[in-house]
């Protein structure tokens, strides 16, 4: 047995299972990871890592706990126990399942040594070194048993290797859960920290588009299904990863379809369902948010050790042939992190588990818009942060304003943080600002016509994660919107609504598709005109809401965090914003009064402070 079984039951057991040769622990280095790392750099603990044998058949795997739990008996009483933790520790055992991001080397003994090829992937990590589950066991002082595989699915039965190597077929996330339910009799340790983290692959193999919403769904369900096989066996702690942002991964980059922005919208889509589904289950299963520290890595490289944030490591010779500079990077390859950032993953999975799955990185995420105030005359914005009354948190202030001077905001840059931007009518320029501090001007270009009465509007046209401008020409009731925020022709050409009406364009993500379209609304019946296609044709939605023939103005945004963009008003007389949540009539579900009252101020949406925050 290759010195795998170093109790004498253990040997016992490998004579009557010699199909399962080294799927034993191995008690000399603990986990079948190196104890000897790239130069030493990180000590590792003595931990336990689950590992099964190559070319096993799906039906061998599920059969395979099973058949030793009558091994474990036997080292259970030999007197085999996990490794004592340390004093201030409360898990027994650290259990993870999941796909490359976790596994430690499981997928290549599964193939007899084939995937991932060793090198460039290390030791059957899908990194340069040690992976997150390790980096936290060590941490925590606590055994791994560790049933990731690499290419495993959550929605079903599938990898992504399925069919690439003959006889195999590989484990998906719901197999190793069964699997590992078998093994222990469908009874698990109620002390042990189960984590489980998947779907990303669910999402990033689904090669046809039009199926993507169908995939995010599936890959929800399966998590959801294989938390509740988990809680029923027994576990009372349990922490499920979130979906870290797949629009800023190098792939997403490298990817013509689906775009970078239609990847961070399913990410985020797919977050909001997984938390939707696992607070059902209690307290005793919680999520962490790693998109969060993905995105506030890829904001501020510097405070984390990075120099790249967008590419991957393997594509630079540099790179891959010096340690020094591994470490300066956030991705191995397209998809998958250096060792480095699984440190801050087990960082951050290690501080979920010491309060509950609620850690710094879920808790300063605010997905939502927020309100603001423009003064044409003087050029000035107030931004809140908050929904709720208070200070501004921004005022930046726009140069050369004049009275005609119309405030916009959009996120131009595709960083997630929604920031200023101005049109001139008079000029027919735009001025865009990816600062809300100072409020500097890193875009001015002329778009439309001068000296027109056509007012601008901002949004997402083709689902690329980056706002882009647009006009709309009351007089003919026709829209120009544009996909880039240069000169140039309009890419979409629309008549919607009345003409020579007095109605205000609007734009949002009504449905919450990950691409903004057009809107208009009506003063004098107090309605909303709501389309969810860039293209002439009678209203998706109409939103009867506040009332007629009044002052007040139009304000849309996400004012939940949930995707979607729901309507709202602002009552200049009284300085007060009314908002809905939903794109439906009924009383304003957020009511805060900003700003003085009454003023000639006029309000705009946005998500000011982003998601890409620096966490402490």
């Amino acid at each position: 047995m290759n010195g795998d079984w170093p109790f004498g039951a253990g040997f016992a057991c490998a004579e009557v299972l010699p199909d399962f040769e080294g799927i034993a622990p191995n008690a000399e280095n603990g986990a079948g990871i190196a104890t000897k790392p790239r130069e030493n750099r990180w000590a590792t603990a003595s931990l336990m890592s689950v590992k099964l044998p190559g070319n096993m058949n799906k039906n061998k795997f599920r059969s395979f706990f099973a058949l030793l739990a009558t091994c474990f008996a036997a080292f259970t009483v030999l007197g085999f126990s996990p490794l004592p933790a340390r004093a201030d520790v409360t898990y027994s055992k650290l259990v993870v399942f999941g796909d490359s991001l976790s596994d430690d080397g499981n997928l290549l003994q599964f193939t007899q040594g084939q995937v991932p090829a060793d090198p460039p992937y290390w030791q059957g990590r899908y990194s340069n070194d040690i992976v997150w589950p390790e980096y936290v066991a060590t941490e925590l002082g606590i055994p791994l048993e560790n049933v990731a595989y690499g290419g495993a699915q959550s929605g079903g039965e599938t990898s992504i290797y399925d069919g690439e190597i003959a006889n195999s077929n590989f484990p998906s996330l719901p197999e190793e859960v069964a699997g590992y339910l078998a093994f222990w009799s469908n009874s698990v340790d109620s002390d042990a920290l189960y984590v489980l983290w998947a779907g990303a692959n669910d999402l990033l193999d689904t090669r046809n588009e039009s199926r993507l919403d169908a995939a995010r769904r599936d890959a929800v369900d399966g998590v959801v299904d294989a938390v509740s096989r988990l809680v029923t066996a027994g576990a009372e702690r349990i922490l499920v990863g979130m979906m870290p942002d797949l629009g800023l991964i190098p792939y997403a980059s490298s990817n013509n379809s689906p775009s970078p922005g239609r990847f961070t919208r399913l990410s985020e889509q797919f977050n909001r369902d997984l938390l939707a589904a696992i607070e059902l289950f209690g307290a005793g299963v919680t999520g962490f948010d790693s998109l969060a520290l993905h995105r506030a890595a890829v904001a501020s490289p510097n405070s984390y050790g990075f120099s790249n944030v967008t590419s991957a490591c393997l594509n630079s010779n540099l790179c891959r042939n010096n340690l020094k500079v591994q470490d300066s990077y956030l991705f191995w390859d397209d998809r998958h992190p250096t060792t480095a950032a699984h440190r801050l993953l087990a960082q951050m999975v290690a501080e979920a588990a010491a309060s509950g799955g609620h850690g710094p990185a879920e808790q300063r995420l605010d997905r939502a818009d927020s309100f603001g105030l423009f003064k044409p005359r003087t050029g000035r914005y107030l931004l809140r942060n908050d929904r709720i009354a208070g200070i501004p948190d921004y005022t930046p202030l726009v140069s050369s304003p004049s009275s005609s001077t119309v405030p916009l905001s959009g996120d131009w840059n595709g960083d997630l943080t929604d920031t200023i931007g101005s049109y001139d009518p008079v000029a027919g320029v735009f001025a865009l600002s990816n600062d809300n501090v100072a409020g500097s001007q890193l875009n001015q270009f002329r778009y439309g016509p001068t000296g027109a009465s056509w007012t601008p509007l901002a949004g997402d046209w083709d689902g690329d994660g980056r706002f882009t401008i647009g006009l709309y020409d009351p007089a003919r009731g026709v829209f120009h919107l544009r996909n880039s925020n240069s000169p140039g022709p309009a890419d979409y050409i629309f008549r919607y609504g009345p003409m020579a009406a007095q109605w205000v364009a609007l734009a949002g993500d009504w449905n919450g598709d990950g691409r903004h379209s057009i809107g208009l609304y009506s003063p004098a019946s107090g309605t909303f005109h709501l389309r969810n296609s860039n293209a002439g044709g009678v209203a998706d939605l109409a939103v009867r809401y506040g009332p007629t023939n009044s002052p007040w103005l139009p304000i849309v945004g996400d004012w939940n965090g949930d995707g979607a963009t729901t309507v709202g008003l602002y009552d200049p007389v009284r300085g007060r914003f009314l908002l809905r949540k939903t794109n439906t009539g009924g009383v304003a579900e957020i009511n805060a009064r900003f700003g003085p009252a009454p003023s000639d101020w006029l309000p705009l949406a946005g998500d000011w402070n982003g998601r890409l925050l620096p966490l402490p």
